[in-house]
């Protein structure tokens, strides 16, 4: 009778050979683009930030991929406001008349549609006899550009002030039905509420309203850090939900998502994928039965006291290896870029020799590191009267941060660390800890950082053009 172990083996094999000769096999892989105002996109200019304040809210949020999905989730009695926020694929006509009788079912409908563009037409002619022209408008009295029209809009007695963001402005065609221009720049309708026998809805000539950009604090800070006018665009926003809505946090809202673009990876790669999961598996999985094999024949029947020294090598013997593997991983020569500039002042360095980073031992790395450190206390008390030795003073940190601003936690994070290679290298300190495994990624942030220090205070440690690796000469800019 075959053994447990031989017959496994031979499954492994058998299981080896079928996949080196079963056919390739293509994935398709559908994905979302980021580059659209899709809730899927976190960047300053998808909408992820308004879809989650609406979830915070306690609104119903829904983001539908499909008609199906649609006909799917609207029932008889429910209350839906249909969100479409600049699509990159135009409605067909077929889609539109699906959409209305699938919404049709429900007992209140609403639409919020967003576009500066034409991509939103057939859906805007066949609700509202709508459409946007895409047209740019231009505010040339605009403080912050003129793409970038300031407008005022009133709901419900509540003034806002919008900032507009290449937006366009909306025709109106036969209106048949109640509207009313919410908004409008030099007499053109920019936001229009309308109303029809059994739907409503809320028309924008702008998307960028519902981005990102203005629901992130830090996106706004960063791309508006002066701000002449308030911008209440995240306010109007979420009070135009609430309009449609009627404050009903029952209410299912339907974000359009099967409207952005959707590309298929192997259409970029065109690669067949062998099955090659199967193999990676065993393989893991022979090497764990391995290991717990080893460990129970070599260690299991030791007494403790032998066996925590021997982990204890074990667990050295790893570090030995993770740190060189990550010293070769974290090297960046990309960093070293060299420019020519006149000497300000040089380092005493052993034999004055340029260091070739990309092959330093850990010796020379702290060395190198301890000699960075002399050099930035040495410039900080001659260009800015500050002792960086001293930086646990609350003085010193305070003087740092005011120099400094937002890099200030980077500049003490990069003194503190310098500081203790220097301490390690002269004696003063037995260990470092936390101990650093990645010596060559420690020594390309540990210049980075310290480069970055001494551009504030006027000079760089860049070596001249064509010199591989560091020179610590200083170097006046």
């Amino acid at each position: 009778m075959i053994s447990r172990k031989t017959f496994t083996l031979i499954l492994i094999f058998i299981a080896f050979i079928a996949s080196i000769y079963a056919p390739f096999k293509i994935l398709s892989l559908p994905v979302t683009l980021n580059i659209s105002t899709s809730p899927y996109n976190t960047l300053w200019n998808g909408t992820s930030e308004f879809y989650n304040t609406l979830i915070d809210r306690g609104y119903k949020v829904y983001m539908v991929t499909s008609l199906n999905d649609i006909d799917r989730i609207i029932t008889n009695n429910d209350s839906i406001v249909y969100i479409v926020i600049a699509p990159d694929k135009p409605f067909t006509p077929i889609e539109v008349e699906k959409l209305i009788e699938i919404a049709s079912r429900a007992k209140r409908v609403s639409f919020l549609i967003a576009d500066e563009s034409v991509t939103s037409n057939t859906l805007l002619n066949r609700l509202f006899n709508l459409s946007i022209p895409g047209i740019v408008l231009r505010d040339p009295l605009s403080p912050y550009g003129p793409l970038y029209p300031v407008v005022k809009c009133s709901i419900n007695g509540t003034t806002y002030t919008l900032l507009l963001n290449i937006a366009s402005y909306i025709d109106i065609h036969n209106v048949s039905g109640g509207f009313e221009i919410l908004c409008r720049f030099n007499s053109k309708p920019v936001i229009i509420y309308c109303t029809r026998d059994w739907y409503d809805g809320v028309i924008l000539s702008d998307s960028s309203i519902f981005i990102n950009q203005f629901f992130n604090e830090k996106y706004l800070n960063e791309s508006i850090p002066s701000r002449y006018t308030p911008i209440d665009n995240k306010r109007f926003a979420l009070d135009i939900v609430e309009l449609l809505t009627r404050g009903d946090r029952d209410c299912k809202i339907l974000i359009d998502c099967y409207h952005y673009r959707v590309l298929d990876i192997n259409s970029l790669m065109n690669l067949p994928i062998p099955p090659i999961g199967l193999i990676l598996s065993l393989l893991a999985t022979m090497v764990i039965r391995f290991l717990d094999t080893l460990y129970l024949s070599l260690l299991g029947e030791l007494p403790l006291t032998i066996k925590i020294p021997i982990l204890l090598a074990i667990l050295l013997l790893s570090y030995s290896l993770l740190r060189r593997v990550g010293g070769i991983c974290g090297y960046d020569e990309g960093i070293y870029r060299h420019s020519r500039v006149s000497v300000l002042c040089e380092v005493e360095l052993p034999e004055k020799r340029i260091y070739n980073v990309k092959h330093l031992s850990k010796r020379d790395t702290i060395e190198l590191l301890a000699s960075l450190y002399t050099i930035l206390c040495k410039v900080a008390s001659k260009e800015l009267s500050i002792d960086f030795t001293r930086v646990d003073d609350g003085k010193v940190r305070d003087r740092i941060r005011l120099i400094f601003g937002k890099d200030s936690v980077r500049v003490l994070k990069t003194l503190y660390t310098l500081r203790k290679i220097y301490e390690y290298h002269t004696g003063k300190r037995r260990i470092i800890w936390p101990p650093i495994v990645f010596w060559r990624r420690t020594l390309s942030k540990l210049i980075l950082n310290s480069e970055m220090i001494l551009k504030v205070m006027g000079t760089t440690i860049l070596g001249e053009s064509g010199v591989k690796g560091v020179e610590y000469k200083l170097r006046k800019i």
